[in-house]
């Protein structure tokens, strides 16, 4: 082989890893765009977005729960919820809570607040009611799932 033909095949190969590389980076991109736009099956939305629960006086009761599935993420798209003076909610993201007792509406669960929240394994709240009635508490966490591994390639992207 002569100086040529191995200039134009180190050409060649240099092309089609380039090209590679751009397709790789393109379905990287087109995966964020999945994650961020949403499913549009409805087997892959949240199960009951939602739940109402009445809360006895001096009680504490989960008022919502989403288990994630197995293999899946859960993103969170949207949260509102109901609050009354002399109450508290807390919300538990992985069993973990990062805020204070909520003691306000963060939104009407008929117009909640966009957000965009990823989930391992569960997202639950639980309300107090430190009042002297009853009270019926609504909690709106709307979201989808995507694959685990769909998660895992596109997390790296994101930042």
């Amino acid at each position: 082989m002569g100086v040529t033909e191995f200039l134009q095949e180190d050409e060649a190969q240099q092309l089609l890893r380039e090209l590679k590389n751009s397709v790789m980076a393109l379905t990287r991109r087109v995966e964020l765009l999945d994650v961020f736009l949403g499913p549009k099956r409805e087997d892959l939305m949240f199960d009951t977005p939602f739940q109402v629960t009445t809360v006895q006086p001096g009680q504490e009761v989960e008022v919502y729960r989403q288990d994630i599935r197995l293999g899946f993420v859960g993103v969170i798209t949207h949260i509102g919820n109901d609050w009354f003076p002399n109450t508290s909610l807390s919300r538990f993201i992985d069993q973990r809570t990062a805020e204070q007792p909520i003691v306000r509406q963060i939104a009407p669960v008929n117009q909640p607040l966009a957000v965009k929240i990823f989930v391992q394994r569960e997202v639950v709240w639980l309300a107090k009611n430190s009042d002297s009635v009853v009270h019926t508490f609504g909690i709106l966490t709307n979201g989808y799932f995507i694959p685990s591994d769909l998660y895992d390639r596109t997390v790296g992207v994101e930042g």
